[in-house]
């Protein structure tokens, strides 16, 4: 059983602690106690000397004095507490309260809209959020932080010690009095999180009058800002604070452009199967279902010296029937990529995708494809300013592809065959808007890509039972650009170029209703666009 001690007046009275909630009524003054951590404290009176492990809500007049706070303290509508320490504690403070010379040491702090921190506020590798236009007395940072999180003017009587500002603002509207500080001395960092959506910025912001006779210092964490697309440095001169714009791009407006410059290359995964599926189909005469998984692995290097590795896996399935004038599939697949940056940040995908196929075969072994093909790309992205904060954002968009193909099958004896073929593509992808959790806007003005092959097949059949097969291929793609900007700043990259792809694989029957396939390939030849490696493999079972 606890025992919590009270002092009213000259009588000392010891009581068993039976209920969780205490309370001190207005008429009331309570000296020299404990209330537990799972315990309460309602305070209207008057409260001296207590050490709070559990929660003391303070209000309606209620004052308290020298308490030790461990657990939580609530400071609410004329409500005061006079030289508080809290250790390991949380301090709220609302429109109303008041709390006088406070000392924290490891703890976090929260000042609302109207609330009041006078005299001496001293933090120690302590947190103090504040959510409105707040006015300080003395503040004493010792390795602390204060976080504004409402995009509201700071007003500090002095300013002294070490810690860092975090500051949320809408740069397009700052007018150089992002804190104001009467005076000052001790080295701060700054860390400012812009949120502007007005981007008509100019390269030079001031953002803090600089009093000659003060003698604080700033930096910015992480040396640089990010303010839209461009990254800002801190100067000074005789009058302010300000932020210079560089010629350096920020992670965030890089990795948007990269990966929306990169997108078509993740769609035609979808493809690769279809064809390779279609590659066995138009030769057999048989309705089924197939199945076939992919992986591949995509390597670019980009404009603004990025780079940009693309790993992607998947898998395919669909179903074709013999018709009277050829032969009709459909399909669904499903990839899942990650995108890795040069940059700090990265990206995740998901890619849905359904498809129309058919091939007509004539008496000579000639052939025609044709697929068409729709798309729905879901895509996240997150990448860190120079300070470390972590940029979040997310996407949706639609793409469709049409393409066909010609063939021809050479037989030879002993079951040689080569096969000349020519193939054109065309991919649309949509337009796109969204913006970041720091509120920069992302626009994509769409993309088209147009793309001709033409391959040489050599390969194999053996008896009926398996085929082996290499292909050679030249792929031209062309005006492939894309644009998209960052807040007032327009990129464009271009993927197009010659390729060349080799690539090579087997089918095998497994008995007479079912066949296992694989197929490898690499691309290379341009210096913007590689594939290391590109692998699929499926099984095929007929009606």
């Amino acid at each position: 059983m606890r025992y919590c001690y009270f002092i009213f007046g000259t009588f000392l009275i010891s009581t068993p602690v039976l209920a969780t909630t205490y309370e001190v009524v207005a008429t009331d003054t309570v000296n020299d106690g404990i209330i537990f951590s799972s315990d309460t404290q309602i305070v209207h009176g008057i409260v001296n000397n207590f050490i709070i492990e559990g929660t003391q809500n303070i209000l309606d007049y209620g004052k308290v004095y020298n308490n030790t706070i461990s657990g939580v303290q609530n400071i609410y509508y004329d409500g005061s507490a006079f030289d508080t320490l809290a250790q390991n504690a949380t301090i709220n403070i609302y429109s109303g309260g008041l709390s006088n010379n406070l000392t924290a040491q490891n703890s976090n702090i929260n000042l609302y809209s109207g609330a009041k921190l006078t005299a001496d506020t001293i933090l120690q590798n302590s947190f103090l959020y504040v959510y409105d236009n707040n006015q300080l007395d003395n503040l004493i940072l010792d390795n602390a932080t204060v976080i504004n999180n409402q995009e509201q003017n700071l007003n500090i009587a002095n300013l002294s010690g070490n810690g860092n500002f975090v500051i949320k603002t809408k740069l397009s509207d700052v007018d150089a009095n992002l804190l104001n500080i009467n005076t000052g001395s001790g080295n701060f960092g700054l860390k400012l999180l812009d949120t502007s959506t007005d981007f008509d910025v100019p390269d030079k912001i001031n953002i803090l009058p600089k009093n000659s006779q003060n003698q604080e210092t700033f930096y910015l964490v992480g040396n640089q800002m990010d303010i839209g697309a461009k990254k800002y440095v801190l100067e000074q001169n005789n009058n302010f604070w300000y932020l210079q714009e560089t010629l350096n791009y920020t992670d965030t407006a890089l990795i948007a452009k990269d990966t929306y410059a990169t997108l078509s290359s993740v769609l035609y995964s979808h493809l690769d199967n279809i064809y390779n599926r279609m590659g066995e189909f138009r030769f057999n005469q048989n309705s089924g279902i197939w199945i076939r998984g992919l992986g591949k692995k995509l390597k670019f290097e980009l404009n603004q010296n990025t780079k940009t590795d693309i790993d992607i896996l998947g898998f395919q399935i669909g179903t074709d029937y013999k018709l009277s004038v050829g032969k009709l599939g459909i399909s669904g697949a499903y990839t899942d990529s990650e995108q890795k940056f040069k940059l700090a940040g990265k990206g995740w995908g998901k890619t849905y995708s359904v498809s129309l196929y058919a091939t007509f075969l004539n008496q000579k072994d000639a052939y025609l494809d044709i697929v068409g093909t729709y798309y729905r790309h879901h895509q996240k992205l997150k990448t860190f300013t120079p300070s470390a904060f972590a940029i979040h954002a997310k996407y949706n968009l639609n793409a469709y592809s049409f393409s066909a193909q010609l063939g021809h099958r050479l037989k030879f004896n002993r079951g040689y065959f080569v096969e000349p073929q020519i193939q054109g593509l065309y991919m649309n992808i949509d337009n796109i808007f969204y913006k970041t959790n720091l509120n920069t806007p992302i626009k994509g003005y769409g993309l088209d890509s147009t793309m001709i092959r033409t391959g040489l097949m050599f390969g194999k059949t053996w008896q009926n039972f398996a085929q082996t097969h290499i292909l050679f291929d030249i792929i031209k793609e062309f005006d492939t650009k894309s644009k998209i900007k960052v807040a007032s700043t327009l990129f464009n990259e271009k993927l197009d170029g010659t390729f060349f792809k080799l690539s090579g694989g087997f089918d095998v029957l497994i008995n007479q209703k079912s066949k296992a396939f694989i197929n490898i390939a690499t691309m290379f030849g341009n210096d913007n666009v590689k594939i290391p490696i590109e692998a699929n493999l499926g099984l095929k079972w007929e009606f």
